[in-house]
């Protein structure tokens, strides 16, 4: 899964590596994001701007009446086009959401060790994305996201059975729906950031408590 990551990088940088021709709101950023909050995300309607979005799929209301209430924050890249939850937002809107790494957790016996992984160039990249507005009462509308995951790498396999999927800067064109693109084109662009572009390491387990917000997150080490 993807459950934590970080966006650190200068607006300027951001900007173009995306390709990005607008802002609609000031880029949030910072070391450890969590589900609930307001996360940057690039979206394309004949330009391509950088808003905000509450990080967890808001859930259409026969969803509620179920009694599903718990905001969704992964759709898996084997399912989003077929669930009836993500497929017309697969189809119709999908965004990419900058992050400079993100953090995830090994179990061993009962304990849970943060890892931070990273691409290798040390540039933002993109998570596939797909955003969706709806009400989660008759008086509020909300535009909310999911990051979409898939399987990992060889490389971070030891780790953890799931990963963000990585959207190539060649094809944020066609993710962004930029370009015509099939939607069975769509599945092949899920794909896990290659072995030979990532690298981690062993955090401390001060990642653990979303509150905390600073470079301390991404230091080797185990602070208690």
């Amino acid at each position: 899964m993807c459950g934590r990551f970080i966006l650190i990088s200068d607006l300027a940088i951001i900007t173009g590596e995306f390709g990005i021709d607008t802002m609609d709101v000031p880029c949030r950023t910072g070391y450890n994001i969590a589900p609930g909050s307001d996360i940057a995300a690039v979206v394309s309607t004949g330009t391509r701007r950088l808003t905000a979005f509450h990080w967890g799929f808001v859930l259409p209301r026969p969803y509620q009446d179920s009694g599903l209430v718990r905001p969704v924050i992964n759709a898996r890249a084997e399912t989003v086009a077929t669930k009836p939850l993500f497929r017309d937002a697969l189809r119709k809107r999908r965004c990419l959401i900058p992050a400079d790494g993100y953090y995830e957790w090994k179990r061993k016996g009962g304990t849970k060790h943060p890892f931070f992984i990273r691409n290798t160039v040390k540039r933002p990249f993109g998570f596939a994305g797909i955003y969706e507005t709806g009400s989660q009462d008759a008086n509020t509308s909300l535009s909310t996201c999911a990051i979409i995951t898939t399987e990992p790498n060889e490389r971070l396999r030891p780790i953890h059975d799931r990963m963000p999927a990585i959207i190539t800067r060649e094809n944020y064109a066609q993710w962004l729906g930029e370009e015509n693109v099939r939607p069975d084109r769509l599945a092949s662009l899920l794909r896990p950031l290659p072995s030979e572009f990532t690298e981690f390491y062993a955090v401390s387990s001060f990642v653990n408590n979303p509150r905390n917000d600073s470079p301390a997150c991404i230091d080797p080490g185990d602070r208690k």
